[in-house]
């Protein structure tokens, strides 16, 4: 990751770009596990907490690698915002389908899925 980052820093340069005006926009998950949670009749509940094989590691190899690069003067940080990223689903089933299309390697406990089915 670094080396795409630095790789990123010499294109950038080859424009004309200084060092300290080089920006980067990078937007990563923030490596706190999402929550499955179940709205039913004007009530909600948290069923539990999605994980991933690797436990989100690329996640936190990424934000290392990036304040890397900062403390080496190759970007600046201009700002930091936060956001949600929302699946929502008619039921389990579709929760749990779409995951098996778009998210392979997010896990979804069997505790967790016994939880939202009550």
């Amino acid at each position: 990751m670094g080396h795409a980052l630095e790789k990123a820093h010499q294109m950038l340069a080859t424009r004309g770009e200084s060092a300290s005006r080089s920006e980067l926009v990078e937007m990563h998950f923030s490596g706190q596990r999402p929550l499955v949670e179940v709205h039913q009749e004007g009530r909600v509940f948290v069923a539990g907490e999605v994980t991933r094989e690797d436990d989100f590691e690329e996640h936190r190899e990424v934000s290392m690698a990036l304040d890397q690069t900062v403390s080496e003067g190759l970007f600046r940080p201009v700002s930091q915002q936060f956001y949600d990223y929302l699946i929502v689903a008619d039921s389990l089933a579709s929760l749990l389908e779409w995951r098996k299309e778009h998210a392979k390697r997010s896990v979804i406990d069997d505790k967790v899925i016994q939880e939202a089915e009550r």
